[in-house]
């Protein structure tokens, strides 16, 4: 399985992600929804991924403008290309 890199952009692979928050988010969200074809800039890759069958990573994501720190599962978003 591929894993996310700083300076990509991946996107949902076919439903919306109600992504959890972690850490500060200026207008003050808990989650940030993304849907398909939007776009996930990979600003920071913060730590090595779970050793889940579903892997989940901590990554610093720039989506709708805004960036935040989220625990993501890698296994519903894939690299937009």
């Amino acid at each position: 399985m591929r894993l996310p890199q700083a300076g990509e952009t991946w996107t949902p692979k076919d439903y919306n992600l109600n992504v959890p928050v972690h850490g500060f988010d200026p207008k003050g969200r808990q989650t940030v929804v993304i849907k398909p074809g939007q776009p996930i800039r990979i600003v920071e890759v913060l730590g090595p991924p779970s050793n889940d069958p579903e892997p989940a990573i901590n990554l610093r994501i720039e989506v709708k403008g805004i960036t935040v720190d989220v625990w993501m599962s890698i296994v519903y978003i894939e690299p937009l290309l």
